[in-house]
């Protein structure tokens, strides 16, 4: 062993507080400096002991260490939080760490690692390289890394042998094929352990992070874990089974086919792209990234990225009939943001040629989903179509929806659906305005509007209260409606019927009146059965002039008589002013 000598150096730094130090030739360097703040020490082989338990300040130290294959030692001020950095070339490092660590990183030929502490949080020392072969070696360390080898194929970790870490690294032990873990951690994290194949917890571990062990197969235990996360290529390629209690699991770039899930948790795919067979405990939710497997039950399913929804809709676009089987298994995941994409992909396929029933079936189950009902059951129907779509594309949404319902009513479910969706569209305002702008000016083939509209008016003229706006908009259309060159009309006279009596009920009673009136000398028969129902239901709307009573004794002389009183005028007013286009409309 080489005598030991010491060296005090007290290095100049630049304007950013950093030194460079080379080729020590002392075992022990003590640094002393007020104002140091980095240091990079390097190319010093001798050199087993590095001390800059001098150093005073309150910011961050970073230590960089390169070229110094003797250092075993490093200790650094207790109340500064300290950076470091080792590159350890050929050889693994073997070191020991006395500082308020922050973060501590280390390479070397075969194998690097990162470890940070949590936030406001910091280790008070750390060890790097072998486990101690006899439990007096072992030491009271915030971290441990173990690095290179356990002695044997097994490794079990307890409290007895004199180990009592915060957080536990293994990284780099190629011949570690089963790990047990008996003393509780905050951390425990495994890594390059390609033979590991089976690992057991029986005491509380707070995190779990494993990488780089592509034969573990079995993660059991007795114990329980916050978080267990697979990443980097974990698990064995055929299966992986957990039986371990855990809130949160993550599964990210596995090579696994198989997953076998013993208990529930909240389970996180991302990007497992073998992944095809699953077989999860009752209550386990999953979320995807990247990838669904059509193993999932819609139960377990709970949502996946934006990104994946996307390039489904695009495959299914471009016609690929497999994107659309992933794309309807994974609709039960499908957010409101994502909903107007879908729906018109829905819409899409049903014009590729999809059979109508099952794309209807889908998009039923996104409204058992995502659909908003309303909290008051309004006589007369018990569905409803209240979407909650975002604002920029939720025109498209609605429109397509609408599109799907035209193109899926020969089915019976559809079919029924129709006059709820009607009921309800007549309460919302904002939608109705933009579907009524677009029906009446797309110029698209709606062969479903006038059944639809008339659905509309049938629910508006029996209903109340009806918002002032869709009496309104609907009082216009109907108008237009009822004019003789009206092709929905003349294509549909149900429509013309439903337009007719909603106007009976809407206009203001002068109005009705005066519209009876003219229309009992082309229709007698009609206009009098007319006149008779509006005693027993009077119109909605009343007017200054004229009294709910008085509405009645003119009603009955337009019965008996076939006319008004000579002195009856109609009133006109800048909100309901008189549709004398309506003359013709006899």
């Amino acid at each position: 062993m080489r005598h030991r000598t010491e060296q005090i150096l007290s290095p100049q730094p630049d304007a950013a507080g950093g030194a460079r130090v080379c080729d020590v030739q002392a075992t022990v360097l003590r640094i002393v400096h007020p104002t140091l703040r980095a240091l990079d020490l390097c190319d010093s082989p001798e050199l087993q002991e590095l001390d800059l338990r001098d150093l005073d300040g309150s910011e961050d130290i970073h230590l960089t260490v390169q070229g110094c294959p003797a250092l075993a030692w490093l200790r650094l001020p207790a109340s500064i939080p300290a950076f470091v950095h080792i590159d350890a070339g050929a050889q693994r490092p073997v070191l020991r760490i006395e500082a308020q660590l922050v973060q501590l990183d280390a390479c070397w030929q075969g194998g690097k690692f990162l470890l940070q502490a949590e936030r406001e949080d910091s280790w008070r020392s750390a060890r790097i390289g072998p486990l101690p072969d006899t439990p007096s070696e072992a030491r009271q360390d915030d971290v441990r890394v173990v690095i290179g080898t356990t002695g044997s194929n097994s490794l079990v970790l307890q409290p007895t042998d004199g180990h009592n870490w915060r957080e536990l690294l293994l990284i780099d032990l190629p011949e570690l094929q089963q790990l047990r873990c008996d003393m509780p951690l905050q951390r425990l994290t495994i890594s390059q352990t390609p033979a590991l194949q089976r690992l057991e917890v029986h005491a509380p571990v707070g995190r779990i992070e494993i990488t780089g062990c592509g034969q573990l197969a079995h993660i059991t235990g007795t114990a329980a874990t916050d978080r267990l996360d697979l990443r980097g290529g974990s698990g064995a390629r055929s299966a992986v089974e957990i039986d371990l209690a855990a809130d949160q699991i993550d599964l990210a770039d596995s090579p696994l086919q198989a997953l076998v899930l013993r208990q529930p948790s909240r389970l996180r795919l991302e990007h497992c792209l073998h992944l095809q067979e699953t077989l999860l405990a009752t209550g386990t939710r999953v979320w995807c990234i990247g990838h669904v497997p059509l193993s999932l039950d819609a139960v377990e399913m709970a949502e996946i990225d934006d990104g994946t929804f996307r390039r489904l809709q695009q495959a299914c676009d471009a016609g690929d009939r497999n994107a659309w089987t992933l794309l309807c298994h994974v609709l039960p995941m499908c957010t409101s943001d994502l909903l107007p994409g879908v729906l018109m992909t829905l819409l899409k396929m049903l014009q590729s040629g999809i059979d109508a029933a099952a794309v209807w079936k889908h998009r039923c189950r996104l409204a058992h989903r995502l659909m908003v009902y309303s909290l008051r059951r309004r006589a007369g129907h018990h569905l409803a179509w209240r979407w909650s779509m975002p604002s920029d594309l939720g025109a498209d949404g609605w429109r397509a929806d609408w599109l799907l319902w035209q193109g899926c009513r020969h089915l019976p479910e559809a079919a029924r659906m129709g006059d709820a969706m009607a009921a309800d569209l007549c309460y919302q305002t904002d939608i109705l305005e933009q579907m009524l702008e677009w029906w009446t000016h797309s110029g698209q083939d709606q062969p479903a509007f006038p059944e639809f509209f008339a659905a509309m008016l049938v629910h508006a003229r029996d209903h109340r209260p009806m918002p002032l706006l869709t009496r309104q908009h609907l009082a216009r259309l109907s108008i237009q409606m009822l004019q003789a060159d009206a092709t929905p009309v003349r294509c549909h006279p149900p429509l013309r019927r439903a337009a007719h009596d909603f106007l009976l009920k809407h206009l203001p009673r002068c109005q009705v009146l005066a519209l009876l009136a003219h229309q009992i000398r082309y229709d007698p028969v009609q206009v009098r059965c007319d006149l008779v129902r509006l005693l027993a239901d009077p119109p909605h709307q009343g007017d200054s002039l004229l009294s709910g009573p008085e509405f009645g004794q003119l009603a009955q002389i337009l019965i008996l008589s076939g006319r008004l009183p000579d002195r009856f005028e109609p009133v006109s007013t800048p909100d309901h002013p008189f549709p004398h286009t309506l003359w013709k409309a006899a």
